[in-house]
């Protein structure tokens, strides 16, 4: 079965039309988890220190909003590939049945 977390061997098509593997179009897995880490530790210790870490504090909620979206377009590519395998197996299941 297909793993869909960045490590399959399969080839895909990058936008440059050349094949690679999918971990290398993928985001590295360590990226959405600092964004968030990050994000909350900054936005705790602004709002402990009040306005004067305002900025510091708005920073923190960008990060989080960025850990946010990195892990959205993680799971939308995880369904495509879903949707892509599933396709796949009714295809296989159509073209056995035919046989």
């Amino acid at each position: 079965m297909t793993s869909y977390d960045g490590l399959t061997t399969t080839t895909l098509r990058s936008p440059a039309r050349t094949a690679v593997a999918p971990r290398q179009l993928s985001l590295p897995l360590w990226l959405p988890a600092v964004a968030w880490a990050l994000g909350l530790v900054v936005v705790v210790v602004g709002a402990a220190f009040g306005g004067v870490l305002l900025a510091l504090s708005s920073l923190g909620v960008v990060a989080l909003v960025a850990g946010m979206a990195a892990t959205a377009a993680r799971w939308q590519r995880i369904e495509r590939l879903a949707a892509i395998e599933l396709a796949e197996r009714r295809a296989s299941t159509a073209e056995a049945r035919l046989v």
